[in-house]
This record gives C-alpha cells, sequence and structure tokens, in this order.
C-alpha cells in the first residue's frame, strides 16, 4: 500500500484533505481481479493454413462494444503466417485486448494467445465467425483464464473490484492486493515522524538560508522581500510555536526537535494546517517563491540599485541580485514544500 503523490499546486483557498488520515483497517482479499485470457490450438506451424483461404470476418466482442474484423487468408499461408495475420487484425482494433502468437520451436507448433488488457469482468470478451472460420479453426475463443474481480473486505464490509488496487479514505490510502488470504490483515495508518521532521528542518534550512542572503544584501534587494518574508511567517506565528518553531531577532528560524517531533506524533492536522492550508506557511513561501522565479529580475531590486541605464554601475548593481539563489534559498530539494503543498 502507498499514499497518493500530493500536489505542488496547492493555493491559499486550497483547504482538501493532504494526506491519508490516521486509521486502522481490517482486510482480507479472497479472491483476486484477473485478466482473461484465451489460449487457442496448437497447429504445426509449418503446416497449411487451417483457416478457409478467403477473406474470413470474425467478431471480437469486449465490455460490450463489438468490433467487426476481417483477415485475407492465402492458400500458401502456413499456420504460422495465418496466426500472426490473426492476431495483427485483433491488435490494429484496439478493443483492449492484445493477441500474440506463441511458438513451441520444439513441438514445431504455434497457438494463439489473447489477453484482456484490464482485469476485470468489464473486460471480458469472446470472437465469433461470420464468414470462414478464422475463429474456430484456431481455438481462438477458448477461455485459458477467466475474467474475474476483487473480492475482499474491510473492517467486516464486503466489495468487489474490477482491479487488484483499490482506494481507501476517500482516494489518499491505495492498498494493492498481491495474493489471497482468508486470514484479516491490519493496517494502520500512521504519520512517518521522520520524513516529515526532516522535511521541516529542511524547510526552516531554506528560510533561514534566504533571510541571511537578504540580510547580506539588504541595500540591493527590495525590502518587500524580507516584508513578504515576514508576513508568511507572521500570519502562521502562533501555529509554529505550538510546533516548536519560533524566530530570532535576526530573523533566522530556530527548531525545538522534541517539540515538533511530539507535535507531528500526537498533532498531525496542526502541522498540515500551520504548512499546507489555507495561508498555510510553505503555500505562501511557494507563492513568493514562484513570484521570483516568474518575476523580472529587476523587480526585486532595492530602490537606488538602480536609476537608469545610463549610469556606468547600473547594470553590475542589478546582476549582483542573484535571483537563482534567491529561488534556490526557496526551493531546495526535499522542503515541506514536496510534502505538505
Amino acid at each position: 500500500m502507498s499514499f497518493y503523490p500530493l500536489s505542488s499546486s496547492a493555493t491559499r483557498e486550497d483547504t482538501r484533505p493532504l494526506v491519508a488520515s490516521r486509521a486502522a483497517y481490517t482486510l482480507t482479499a479472497t479472491q483476486l481481479a484477473t485478466a482473461q485470457q484465451n489460449l487457442g490450438t496448437a497447429l504445426t506451424s509449418s503446416g497449411a493454413t487451417a483457416v478457409t483461404p478467403e477473406t474470413n470476418t470474425f467478431t471480437l466482442t469486449v465490455g460490450g462494444t463489438t468490433y467487426n474484423l476481417s483477415v485475407s487468408i492465402l492458400s500458401t499461408d502456413t499456420n504460422q503466417t495465418a496466426l500472426e495475420k490473426i492476431a495483427k487484425a485483433i491488435n490494429a482494433a484496439g478493443a483492449g485486448v492484445t493477441a500474440t502468437v506463441i511458438t513451441d520451436t520444439t513441438a514445431g507448433t504455434s497457438r494463439i494467445q489473447i489477453t484482456a488488457n484490464r482485469t476485470g469482468t468489464n473486460s471480458a470478451f469472446s470472437l465469433a465467425d461470420v464468414t470462414g472460420n478464422a475463429v474456430t479453426a484456431t481455438g481462438a475463443n477458448t477461455v485459458n483464464v477467466a475474467a474475474a474481480n476483487a473480492q475482499y473486505t474491510v473492517n467486516g464490509v464486503s466489495y468487489t473490484s474490477q482491479s487488484n488496487t483499490v482506494l481507501l479514505d476517500r482516494g489518499h490510502l491505495t492498498v494493492n492486493f498481491l495474493k489471497t488470504s482468508t486470514a484479516t490483515v491490519t493496517l494502520t495508518v500512521t504519520p512517518n515522524t521522520q520524513a516529515i521532521t526532516g522535511a521541516v528542518n529542511n524547510l526552516v534550512n531554506a528560510c533561514n538560508t534566504l533571510a541571511i542572503l537578504i540580510a547580506q544584501n539588504a541595500t540591493l534587494i527590495s525590502p518587500r522581500l524580507s516584508q513578504a518574508f515576514n508576513q508568511a511567517y507572521t500570519v502562521k506565528e502562533q501555529e509554529l510555536a505550538a510546533l516548536g518553531i519560533t524566530a530570532g531577532p535576526n530573523g533566522t528560524l530556530t527548531v525545538d526537535q522534541t517539540k515538533l517531533t511530539t507535535a507531528v506524533q500526537n498533532n498531525l492536522g496542526l502541522v498540515q494546517s500551520t504548512f499546507g492550508g489555507a495561508n498555510g506557511f510553505a503555500v505562501n513561501l511557494g507563492l513568493l517563491g514562484q513570484e521570483i522565479t516568474t518575476s523580472p529580475l529587476w523587480g526585486f531590486a532595492a530602490p537606488g540599485a538602480y536609476q537608469a541605464s545610463f549610469f556606468p554601475n547600473t547594470y553590475s548593481y542589478l546582476l549582483t541580485l542573484n535571483q537563482s539563489q534567491l529561488a534556490a534559498a526557496l526551493f531546495p530539494s526535499g522542503t515541506i514544500v514536496n510534502y505538505l503543498v
């Protein structure tokens, strides 16, 4: 089982649940979903075709949709050649099944194999001759594996599924059935404390890198950048403090690791809303980072850092404001943005 990947495009108004809820599930899987497979008759590969030499027409019905197919068989065709023509016609229909010719070089035989591309009874299929005997002569409609749906229970309630992959908790939790068992399996969803605290620490480090960069280049960088950064913190100051994250006099952040770990273990909802909810800290930083990476470079230059294009030093001052460095400060690999936004 695995969590759905989380979107990195959350906005201020986006308040959807972002991760699977803490819960416990009891599961059983008494039947797996299977894809139908037909296996035709073994015919002598080099022998004269058993299919009538003419234009053979036949139908392929998949999930209630019927496809009319035809194949031209010549009197000079071998069984293998005829089978390959039939397989090609089936594949060209794009009907949701795949046909291949299985050749046993030791026995000198070939047969057609047709397999549904999806599991479940909705993808069951059948073939029938219309003119000629392409289906009958090759045994193409012989079912080797029947289509079946998965049968399982969640907390004692029975369900069926066309697939062996099922979604729980409004699609936030994915469960893959690999084998059947009458025994009950308990699945417990708990936060990955190490991953979440690591992500928070990465973001804090990124914030501190940005704060130091702004302080070191105060004469070149517009005050609105530090104001936007401070605003992102101020909006969630109380919540961040509850998680053990506080700001020092120089604008850098510190983390009380014990307090943060406790919050992740016992109050994951607060962690989510603080970073990824409406006006979340990571959300607002993400919007700021997006603005930095999409705005003209001069948009973040301090007043006076440039005056007019004819001043000799204007351009060099402007280039001192390294836009990629600002972006890197906000978007290092592994920040909380990748987890919660």
